[in-house]
This record gives C-alpha cells, sequence and structure tokens, in this order.
C-alpha cells in the first residue's frame, strides 16, 4: 500500500497528464451518477444540488491543482487525490444501489392483498363490483385472478357456469374470463392506480356469488 501511495503520488507530482485524467474522471462519475439519478426517480432539485456542490468543489481545488506546477517546495498529495477519492466514494455508493434498484425492479409487483372491492358479493340483476389498488411502483402489465363462489350454498349451483367481465377503467378493453382464470392488461404509463369493474353473467337470474381477489401481481 506504501509503494502504490508513492507511485500515485510520483504520477501526480509529475504528469499534467495524470490530473487531467483524473480531473475527467471526477466530472463523467458526478454527473453520470446526477443523470441515472434522476432517471431512477430521484427528486431533480436534489440531484441538481448534489451535483452542483460535487462540481464546485472540484473547482474549487482547481487553483491548488494548476499552482502545483510553479511551486517549488513539496507538493501536497490531498488536491489531486480528492479528484480520485470524490469519484470513487460516490460510485462506491451509488453502484451497488443502483443494482439493488434494478433487482427490485426486475421482480413482480404483489397486489393481491392490496386490492379492495366495492362489495364481497355480486348477482347477476345487481350493481357490478369495483376492484381498486393503488401502488408506489409502476410495471406494464397486470395480472389479475377472481374467485367466485356459492354465496348461499341453498341457492341454484351457478358458480360452474358463471363468467366474470372484467373491465378496466383506464381504458383497456375487457376481458371476459371465468371464476379462478387470470386475465392480463396493459397498463398505461406511470399508472399506480388501478381499477376494474366486474359483472357477473350466468344463465340463472338467482346467482349470487361471494367474490375476492384470489391473485394479483404486476410484471413485464
Amino acid at each position: 500500500m506504501l509503494r502504490l501511495a508513492v507511485r500515485v503520488k510520483a504520477q501526480f507530482a509529475d504528469s499534467t497528464r495524470a490530473l487531467a485524467l483524473a480531473f475527467l474522471f471526477y466530472l463523467v462519475v458526478v454527473f453520470g451518477t446526477g443523470v441515472v439519478w434522476a432517471v431512477r426517480g430521484g427528486e431533480l432539485a436534489l440531484v441538481g444540488a448534489v451535483v452542483t456542490a460535487l462540481v464546485l468543489l472540484c473547482i474549487g481545488m482547481l487553483p491548488l491543482i494548476t499552482g502545483r506546477q510553479s511551486d517549488a517546495g513539496e507538493k501536497p498529495l490531498w488536491p489531486p487525490l480528492m479528484l480520485l477519492v470524490v469519484p470513487t466514494a460516490v460510485l462506491a455508493v451509488a453502484l451497488p444501489s443502483l443494482i439493488v434498484s434494478l433487482f427490485l425492479g426486475a421482480r413482480a409487483v404483489e397486489l393481491t392483498h392490496d386490492f379492495k372491492l366495492s362489495s364481497s358479493e355480486l348477482s347477476k340483476e345487481g350493481e357490478p363490483v369495483t376492484a381498486e389498488a393503488e401502488t408506489g411502483r409502476t410495471k406494464a402489465r397486470l395480472y389479475i385472478t377472481f374467485d367466485a363462489t356459492e354465496s348461499d350454498p341453498n341457492r341454484p349451483v351457478c358458480a360452474p357456469a358463471s363468467t366474470l367481465t372484467v373491465t378496466p377503467l383506464w381504458g383497456t378493453s375487457a376481458k371476459d374470463v371465468r371464476p379462478g382464470e387470470e386475465a392480463d392488461f396493459r397498463l398505461g404509463r406511470n399508472q399506480k392506480k388501478i381499477e376494474l369493474k366486474v359483472q357477473m353473467s350466468a344463465g340463472d337470474d338467482n346467482c349470487l356469488l361471494a367474490l375476492k381477489v384470489a391473485a394479483a401481481r404486476m410484471d413485464d
């Protein structure tokens, strides 16, 4: 480590090219990290403030770095070394955070227990049931399965013959599915609120089903 430190000090002391490359490395890492941070949803004002502070730090060190050429005495190592330490520290924090963020972003968003129904009962002649949920993350598609069972065991058996018409309230076409069958819908861009209208079609007007969301997730 001591030998490495001595070699680094020698490079910074004698090579203008090394200082220029370190300066370029500083700017690329700082601005690159800021751009990625903003694209990943970071608050633009906070991103700008952090990037500006780091750039001002770099600018403040320029007189110390450029003045090294005229110094006759021992040249301190810390001014040019900051050009490597700061961006390396930024990368040490940003890269693991980005990897974790990408990993979590690639996973499906579970919504089964987030959906709320306007009613737990669904009949052919009654009002449609609305299912809605909110999420902090967005994905391209919604996959949802409704489970419908006999609300009253003494009534005619109609669950096996029933069809559920699921209509998204954000403009996507409705789909007819059987109870227990998965339906998938394309979500709008940055859509975090999901609302669906569920209606029943059955051969018997006396059908009354107990409705619930058996499974729901968002994925790409």
